[in-house]
């Protein structure tokens, strides 16, 4: 080999190395974006508000800036995405806030429902027992009328009690002088019973023995 072959030679290997790596980093680079696409397409099902709301959604958003840079993509959604995120946040603090409204104002209806029953509860106890204190007061008036009419009797009564109480004395004593009376003729019929008897059986006897006279003559 010459030496002008031999400096050609050594001109031709850094090119030939410099090929060879560019093609081992564009086949790294391919493979990294086939790989970067089918992590982002594992994400296809995820709304939007709810991709914004992950805790990593910071990661996805540089791989998908990562993937848009290697692929050479024409346009970039990512830094439009970007731009959105900020209101798209906002929007969903404002829905979250609006559901917590929501919440708050159905509690507050179904309180001041619960609470409006109980006052026309009360105040259906309140007529009834206001109509309840009308009636007592007929009844009361009704009832001290005939607590006068009764006084009024009660006095009739005592007065009637005191004469029947007076005629009691009298009968009493009339009825014990005729109990008396009573046993004293009670008294006389049995002792005129006791003749009575003595002198019947003493007839009988006689005519027993008047009989026997009789038989004997």
């Amino acid at each position: 080999m010459t030496k002008k072959e031999l400096m050609k030679t050594r001109m031709l290997i850094p090119s030939l190395y410099q090929s060879v790596i560019t093609e081992t980093s564009s086949k790294e680079k391919t493979e990294l974006v086939e790989k970067l696409k089918v992590t982002l397409k594992s994400y296809r099902n995820i709304k939007i508000h709810e991709l914004v709301t992950r805790t990593d959604f910071e990661e996805i958003l540089k791989m998908a800036a990562h993937y848009e840079e290697l692929s050479s993509a024409s346009v970039s959604y990512i830094s439009r995405l970007s731009m959105y995120r900020s209101v798209i946040k906002e929007g969903i603090k404002a829905s979250q806030r609006l559901q917590l409204f929501q919440q708050r104002a159905r509690f507050l209806k179904d309180m001041a429902t619960e609470k409006q029953k109980k006052v026309n509860a009360e105040f259906a106890l309140v007529k009834s027992l206001a109509q309840r204190g009308d009636a007592l007061y007929v009844k009361i008036f009704a009832i001290k009328k005939l607590v006068m009419k009764l006084e009024a009797e009660k006095e009739e009564v005592d007065i009637n009690f005191q004469k029947i109480k007076g005629n009691l004395s009298r009968v009493l004593e009339e009825a014990s002088q005729a109990y008396e009376e009573y046993h004293v003729v009670m008294r006389k019929w049995k002792e005129e019973k006791a003749a009575e008897e003595f002198s019947r059986e003493a007839i009988e006897s006689a005519g027993v023995v008047w009989v026997k006279f009789l038989s004997s003559l």
